[in-house]
């Protein structure tokens, strides 16, 4: 058995598949089997307990009937179009100032801006939670100096999603600015000194240099931050519970509502998966729009 054992060990095809072992067994029963297992419910309906029972595809037919998850919907493509959006342009407006020699103290900058993204996330959410507080939150008080009326940001859903998508901006927008710094940092310094003795203007500059050089670093940008948006959770389940009036769900704050408070676990398998086909399309569609962008 020993010399079995040793036979093994000494054969060099078969040592690196005994190390990664233990990270595949992992793998495959925290996240490749709960894939496939929520992908067969998706297909059924099923309690929590009891009997699964299939019934094809009612629980994909269901979400086109179903308007609170229409509504989630909207609500996460609007929180997406807008977040990212922002994150985006403030996020290279800041990495060009970064970037500049012109700005002193830059490495205490990058780290301030960086510095949320590494700090929980609960923790961030329930401070903001203090923040946007009616009676005694900064916000109100801050506005008050300039003789504004308080706002219910978290109880009125015109503001509610709006003070979401600052939170996720003011989170999130530290980690864009390092891509974009990243980015900018491989642009030859050639090619503005060039342009600079050609004549070209700073906006003449940043338009046929910057932009170009960007392109692949805008496009990992932008999908990256696409997806993450999408799976927003943490900051309305804490901030808003979904609410009010359904104005903050979100499509993953829906799935878990689905699942694990009313228990229908085929739901919100469909659910899921939508999101997945939606995340998907959606990345395939900025990967061609790049592509074309960078032929032309």
């Amino acid at each position: 058995m020993l010399s079995y054992l040793d036979k093994i060990l000494r054969n060099k095809k078969v040592v690196p598949y005994i190390f990664i072992a233990p990270f595949l067994l992992m793998f495959s029963i925290l996240m490749l089997w709960p894939i496939i297992y929520s992908f067969f419910l998706s297909f059924h309906q099923w309690s929590g307990i009891g009997d699964i029972t299939f019934i094809g595809l009612a629980n994909y037919l269901r979400l086109i009937r179903d308007p609170r998850f229409l509504r989630s919907l909207y609500n996460t493509v609007y929180y997406v179009a807008v977040s990212v959006s922002l994150q985006i342009s403030i996020g290279l407006v800041v990495a060009l100032a970064l970037n500049s020699k012109l700005l002193k103290l830059r490495e205490l900058f990058r780290v301030l801006l960086f510095s949320p993204v590494v700090v929980s996330t609960v923790a961030i959410t329930i401070t903001f939670s203090l923040i946007y507080d009616a009676d005694y939150g900064l916000l109100n008080w801050f506005l008050g100096w300039f003789g504004f009326e308080g706002v219910a940001w978290l109880g009125r859903p015109r503001w509610a999603l709006p003070a979401i998508i600052l939170l996720a901006v003011w989170r999130y927008t530290g980690l864009t600015v390092v891509y974009f710094l990243a980015g900018l940092q491989s642009i030859s310094k050639e090619l503005y000194e060039s342009a600079r003795v050609d004549g070209a203007d700073i906006w003449q500059q940043f338009k046929y240099i910057t932009i170009p050089g960007l392109r692949h670093t805008l496009a990992f940008v932008t999908i990256v931050s696409i997806i993450n948006s999408f799976m927003v959770f943490v900051e309305p389940y804490i901030l808003t519970g979904g609410g009010p009036a359904f104005s903050t769900n979100t499509i993953s704050l829906y799935l878990y509502q689905m699942g694990f408070r009313y228990g229908e676990f085929g739901y919100a398998s469909a659910i899921g998966y939508s999101l997945v086909l939606i995340v998907f399309v959606l990345s395939l569609m900025q990967l061609k729009f790049f592509r074309i962008y960078e032929e032309d």
